[in-house]
C-alpha cells in the first residue's frame, strides 16, 4: 500500500480528547463535546456534539 500525502492531510489536525474533540483545517476549526447518543435497539447514532450534550436525556 502506497501512502500519498495530500494537501488536505498536511493542513488538518484532529484532537480526539476525552471531553472535547477539536478539528482544524487550514487554520480554521471547531471544538465540540465528545458526546454521541446511540439508540440502543438499533445501534443507530441519533446525535453528537454540543446539541446532544445540552439535550442530555431528553433525546
Amino acid at each position: 500500500m502506497t501512502y500519498r500525502s495530500t494537501r488536505l492531510f498536511q493542513n488538518t489536525g484532529i484532537d480526539l480528547g476525552t471531553t472535547n474533540t477539536a478539528v482544524r483545517v487550514n487554520g480554521k476549526g471547531l471544538q465540540e463535546p465528545s458526546v454521541v447518543a446511540v439508540y440502543q435497539e438499533t445501534g443507530k447514532i441519533i446525535g453528537a456534539g454540543r446539541e446532544t450534550k445540552q439535550d442530555g436525556t431528553n433525546l
